[in-house]
């Protein structure tokens, strides 16, 4: 398959397709996320050209948000608040004036009708050439691994360790970063913090909650928290952090 890679800037018609695309690729309650309300907007106006679509006969097949910052630690001190933290810093770095030199993944969506195409490592590739053509030095992702919601019990830990029968990551998404030399890092324990009412969280997962306690949520990789007493249901996501250095 023949791919053209666009920006937001060059192909504003699709940005309304491109967000039905992504609003139907997680849970619902993800998009409950303060940081993504505070500043996916504004990722979008300082950042358009980073913010990428791959098309196939003018299609999109695959969409990937990027948010550049300025990064002056190691990958060793590379935050647990991974997506709250990266977002939040690459708005103040933009509106700081401070010199780009790094980005992080947000997010990369491949539509389910292209799934199992190899789609996946082609996005990878065509992130690490735009950070390049860019002049972004290190490109950092924290991921979340596809099939991770199937064993939400389990500790991120224990399971970025797991291997299939040829000694590969289990997971697909983990083990696609492998394969194009990125280097894992570890878990990042809080990357994604969703906090919610108690009927917020029956609406977005239409469950029940009758007690305070922990709770399996589909799609969720972790269990959930609710609180019935505080009317107050919390999601403390655990993400891997991946590493490319580019330049």
């Amino acid at each position: 398959m023949k791919y053209q890679v666009v920006s937001f800037k060059e192909r504003p018609d699709l940005y309304d397709i491109q967000d039905e695309i992504c609003h139907k690729a997680f849970p619902i309650f993800l998009y409950g996320s303060e940081a993504a309300v505070n500043s996916w907007d504004k990722m979008i106006e300082y950042y358009e050209e980073y913010q990428l679509l791959l098309l196939y006969e003018d299609k999109i097949v695959c969409v990937f948000n990027c948010m550049p910052m300025n990064l002056d630690f190691s990958d060793e001190n590379l935050p647990e608040e991974a997506f709250n933290w990266g977002l939040e810093k690459g708005i103040k770095d933009f509106e700081d004036g401070k010199e780009i030199d790094a980005a992080m993944g947000v997010q990369i969506i491949i539509p389910k009708e292209y799934q199992g195409k190899g789609i996946s490592s082609t996005a990878v590739v065509e992130i690490k050439n735009m950070c390049v053509k860019m002049g972004i030095r290190k490109l950092i992702i924290p991921i979340r691994p596809t099939l991770k919601s199937k064993y939400p019990i389990n500790d991120m830990d224990n399971y970025i360790n797991w291997k299939n029968e040829n000694g590969l990551p289990f997971d697909p998404w983990i083990r696609v970063h492998v394969k194009q030399k990125g280097k894992i890092i570890g878990t990042c324990i809080n990357a994604l913090e969703i906090k919610g009412t108690v009927g917020q969280w029956e609406k977005w997962t239409n469950m029940k909650f009758p007690a305070s306690g922990m709770y399996v949520v589909e799609g969720a990789l972790c269990p959930i928290n609710i609180n019935r007493e505080n009317n107050l249901g919390t999601y403390n996501e655990p993400n891997v952090w991946v590493s490319y250095e580019i330049l």
